[in-house]
């Protein structure tokens, strides 16, 4: 679910983005900091792409037409360069510059883990994603609005359709409020139409270990 949501979007240039992880890198997360909600909503992203955390919750998938909930386990760890996602039985990151790709078992055949050629960096890879989640929001017709939904939340409202909408028509994202975890996502609802993903993580750690990093 957190690797969906950063595939979005074209990318300005490395530069200019990669001096937005410097200062997410460098700063603690401050909602206060930025003169509006979408400049907040950037800088929250922007430190929750880069801090260091492991975070555990539930995931829901519902389609309001008939009532089905489908829910999942997921778990996110990332400690730079090395970022892992657990769910539904597969384990997919980075370790350093290379991509880790471990599949959920099929028929009780486990496939293991792949680990691909060295390539782009943590930072680079970071950079990118921030610039693409940064022209969704900003720019003269941004393809989604942001407002304020309270206290370290804010709402993403699509404005016209896309192929980059990867939000879907709405999208509530909020923040861990304060502590040595202040700035990492806390829980997310992306509204699709007639299906409404959502993830709550309810155990966030700033306490990352090496096995919490091990497929």
């Amino acid at each position: 679910m957190v690797d969906r949501l950063a595939r979005t979007g074209a990318a300005v240039t490395l530069a200019f983005a990669a001096a937005i992880v410097a200062v997410a890198l460098t700063t603690e997360f401050d909602q206060g900091s930025a003169p509006d909600p979408t400049e907040a909503l950037v800088e929250a992203w922007s430190a929750t792409r880069t801090m260091t955390h492991r975070s555990v919750g539930i995931t829901e998938r519902t389609r309001e037409s008939t009532g089905d909930v489908l829910r999942s386990p997921v778990e996110v760890v990332q400690r730079a360069p090395d970022r892992l996602l657990r769910q539904h039985g597969e384990v997919r990151g980075r370790r350093d510059d290379r991509v880790l790709d471990c599949p959920a078992p099929v028929g009780g055949d486990d496939p293991g883990c792949r680990l691909g050629p060295p390539g782009e960096t943590f930072e680079s890879v970071v950079a990118r994603e921030l610039a693409e989640f940064r022209a969704l929001v900003t720019r003269d017709a941004p393809l989604y609005e942001v407002t304020s939904a309270g206290d370290r939340c804010w709402t993403m409202r699509r404005t016209r359709y896309d192929p980059r909408s990867g939000f879907g028509v709405e999208a509530t994202l909020c923040f861990h409020p304060d502590g040595p975890v202040a700035g990492a996502l806390a829980s997310v609802r992306i509204d699709h139409g007639d299906v409404v993903e959502s993830t709550t993580y309810d155990e966030i750690t700033a306490d990352v270990r090496d096995a919490d990093l091990e497929p």
